[in-house]
């Protein structure tokens, strides 16, 4: 299976610049961390981390290596992350989006009727941003769409609540045993 994640950089971050994104950032990312480390063995997970310093970045690159004196701004990072989501939902059996209002807004909203219709009937799919955002998609299409939808109406900094982090782990491993 292949699961598919987008987020946003942490604030608290390691001393390491040459450690891979997805160790280099603490604090906020620790829930989607934990989360993806309870995928199965069989879940191939790329992680993609989206900042407006770099634009789009895959979690396995160091943040040395992301980074330069140019920041790439809001427009690129958003260009880049709507390109990545377009090419990889028609292969991801898993989609996870977990990002802030403002970034979910930019990114998401504009592309959702080609999300919803590039993906695979058969996928999961779990969505973690504020309730507005949520409200600004039409949720049901994605429903009527694909075989799961996970939905964590963000309040605060969690990224994703522990009752959705379950339920995404037990529909891995519902369809792993299928």
């Amino acid at each position: 299976m292949q699961a598919t994640v987008l987020t946003e950089a942490a604030g608290t971050t390691t001393d390491d610049p040459t450690a891979s994104l997805c160790e280099y950032y603490q604090g906020q990312f620790g829930s989607v961390q934990n989360l993806i480390e309870g995928f199965p063995d069989a879940v191939e997970t790329t992680v993609y981390f989206a900042d407006p310093s770099y634009g789009l970045a895959d979690g396995s690159q160091s943040h040395a290596a992301v980074t330069s004196d140019s920041p790439v701004g809001s427009d690129e990072m958003v260009t880049q992350a709507q390109s990545m989501l377009t090419d990889v939902v028609e292969a991801s059996d898993i989609v996870v989006i977990l990002l802030t209002t403002d970034a979910f807004t930019q990114i998401v909203v504009p592309i959702w009727s080609d999300l919803v219709e590039g993906t695979q009937s058969d996928a999961i799919w779990c969505l973690g941003t504020s309730r507005s955002a949520l409200e600004g998609i039409d949720i049901a299409a994605l429903e009527d769409t694909v075989e799961r939808v996970i939905t964590y109406r963000r309040r605060g900094v969690a990224r994703i609540g522990i009752e959705q982090k379950e339920a995404l782990h037990e529909a891995i491993a519902g369809r792993l045993t299928e």
